[in-house]
């Protein structure tokens, strides 16, 4: 059966983006240009062009969708997990591949250029705030209750990600699995510790009351 133009259209954007990712990871992202993503994707300028406008907004888009595929696997790998008290971590492993995959890695590479490039910073600094509001939905789709519904959940998704990032960030070096492993048993570590105290505190509150 003949594709339709829109499907062929959405082809063309898909192979766009896959072939950024590819580039950014594979070659940094000085060597990510127009031309070099065309080459890899297969596509003319003007299908480029056409799609996007400039350098920033194909960068972006190409983080976009890769991060719009990985929300699917891990809300599908989320929900295959079970309830109990060993979901932290699985949930936190989980996690942690996100900080190992393309995505971080091309996103590394946009945010060290977002530095000094005035436009890049303020087209990913955009795409960046709407994504990190649907990634809060779906981690706390993924921890699930009670521990979402903790009135620090916020700042206990705040800590885990700036010690994935972290970590993530040192294994570029050090390559060190035992490094990774004890970042994940202190968040597991931090998480309960912190769930607890303010569950004590909140015991006692209501006792007295």
């Amino acid at each position: 059966m003949a594709r339709t133009q829109i499907e062929r259209s959405a082809e063309t954007r898909r192979a766009i983006n896959e072939a950024t990712i590819r580039s950014l990871v594979e070659a940094g992202y000085a060597s990510t240009t127009t031309s070099a993503v065309c080459d890899r994707a297969g596509v003319s300028r003007g299908a480029l062009t056409h799609h996007f406008s400039s350098k920033q907004e194909m960068m972006t888009a190409a983080i976009t969708h890769l991060s719009e595929v990985r929300e699917r696997q891990l809300s599908k790998r989320a929900s295959e997990l079970a309830d109990g008290p060993d979901r932290t971590q699985a949930v936190i492993e989980l996690l942690w591949e996100s900080f190992t995959s393309d995505l971080f890695y091309a996103s590394l590479e946009l945010w060290n250029a977002a530095r000094t490039d005035r436009a890049l910073h303020e087209t990913l600094y955009r795409a960046e705030r709407d994504l990190g509001a649907r990634h809060r939905v779906l981690v706390a789709e993924m921890f699930g209750e009670p521990l979402a519904a903790h009135p620090h959940f916020d700042r206990v998704v705040d800590m885990m990600f700036r010690q994935l990032r972290g970590a993530s960030v040192t294994r570029i070096l050090r390559g060190d699995a035992h490094h990774e492993d004890a970042v994940i048993g202190d968040l597991v570590t931090a998480i309960a510790a912190m769930t607890a105290m303010s569950d004590s505190v909140a015991g006692g509150l209501d006792s007295t009351s």
